[in-house]
């Protein structure tokens, strides 16, 4: 074997562990994407994934690739972004108020409130919408939990998945849902979730 061949040898297995990594997650690091790997390490993600930061207000900024599309609302107070993937038939509402716990606001009260809201908005009464569970996760750095519940609407149940960031003086809630039920909802949903940063 000559010099070079091995050279070429030592160079290619060289590159195989780091080709076998698992990606674990991508986050955002000064607005490009990152992979996370299972060794604990990181790389730039594909470019064919970079996006362009959405300055959704003041206080948030998403980075989603260009299948989602993205929609403002400024007649809806709170409402301050929609993005829909049509590959996906998903939904993805991102609602900001400038309240948050100095202002009492609880996380039991903004439970409540997410529930009852989604009953008026379908036209049914409270106890048609069906509670599924919370669990803790975090947005941006920040703790967050996860609201999952079902809500009929025409006679049709859709399952919200609100993910809900209460701060001293905001609350940002995440809404995600799909119109296809058979969709994996985990990666979509947390590339949003991943993307988010927050200004304060």
């Amino acid at each position: 074997m000559t010099r070079l061949s091995a050279c070429i040898l030592a160079l290619f297995l060289a590159t195989l562990p780091a080709a076998a990594q698992d990606i674990l997650g991508t986050t955002l690091i000064q607005n490009k994407r990152v992979d996370l790997l299972s060794d604990f390490t990181w790389r730039y993600a594909d470019t064919t994934t970079l996006c362009t930061p959405d300055r959704v207000n003041a206080f948030i900024t998403l980075c989603l690739p260009p299948s989602w599309e993205s929609f403002s609302h400024p007649k809806e107070p709170g409402l301050v972004r929609t993005y829909f993937n049509e590959d996906l038939n998903a939904y993805v509402y991102v609602i900001h108020e400038d309240v948050g716990t100095n202002d009492a606001i609880t996380p039991e009260f903004v439970r409540r409130a997410v529930l009852f809201n989604a009953a008026t908005g379908a036209g049914v009464e409270e106890d048609a919408v069906v509670f599924l569970g919370v669990t803790d996760t975090t947005v941006a750095g920040h703790p967050a939990e996860r609201l999952t519940y079902t809500v009929p609407i025409e006679g049709t149940p859709f399952t919200y998945h609100n993910t809900l960031v209460l701060l001293p003086d905001d609350t940002l809630q995440v809404l995600f849902t799909s119109l296809d039920a058979d969709l994996d909802i985990e990666p979509p949903y947390q590339e949003v979730l991943t993307t988010i940063q927050l200004t304060p």
